[in-house]
């Protein structure tokens, strides 16, 4: 039950947050996903698995570091 408040409270926020950006004639933020996809040549990619592979990591471990 305490989540399920806790839940209904966040909305409650966000929608307070909304109003609040509507009032003021400014659009609100919205937050970032935390992936992008970009393109590299092949020869690129290869590397950078490989350089991964070698240091025990995923790709995108190695990526983020």
């Amino acid at each position: 039950m305490v989540k399920l408040l806790g839940f209904y409270g966040f909305v409650e926020a966000i929608d307070e947050y909304i109003s609040d950006c509507k009032e003021q004639g400014i659009t609100p933020e919205k937050p970032f996903k935390g992936s992008f996809n970009v393109r590299i040549p092949t020869e690129l990619h290869k590397k950078a698995a490989l350089l991964a592979m070698k240091d025990k990591l995923s790709l995108n471990n190695f990526v983020a570091e």
